[in-house]
């Protein structure tokens, strides 16, 4: 009967690892998900010329992915946007083990 409890407790436990694993896997990929999306945010706004209507569809789309894009334009002296201070927050989270948190991921597009 002893080694009945010790089996069952060992796969429970195993199998409390594998899921407490998935959730580590899943929070890394959506991080890696959020460092693609703000590399995409940058390029899309590098290859525009820093355009405004660029940078405001770019903010109004990161919302689709559940993502908080703020952007500060960086101006010269006569007012020519020159870069572009890009800020995009998302929530890492582990589900099984109660982690929730605001990351933060900062770039520049020039």
């Amino acid at each position: 009967m002893s080694q009945v409890f010790k089996t069952y407790l060992t796969l429970f436990l195993i199998f409390l690892g594998v899921l407490v694993l998935i959730g580590i896997i899943t929070a890394d990929i959506d991080v890696s998900n959020a460092r693609d999306y703000k590399n995409y945010v940058i390029d899309q706004m590098e290859n525009s010329n820093l355009s405004e209507s660029v940078i405001k569809a770019c903010e109004t789309n990161a919302k689709s992915y559940n993502y908080n894009l703020e952007t500060k334009s960086i101006k010269d002296d006569i007012g020519k946007i020159i870069a572009v201070e890009v800020l995009l927050k998302y929530n890492y989270s582990i589900i099984l083990i109660d982690v929730l948190r605001e990351h933060e991921l900062r770039g520049y597009a020039r």
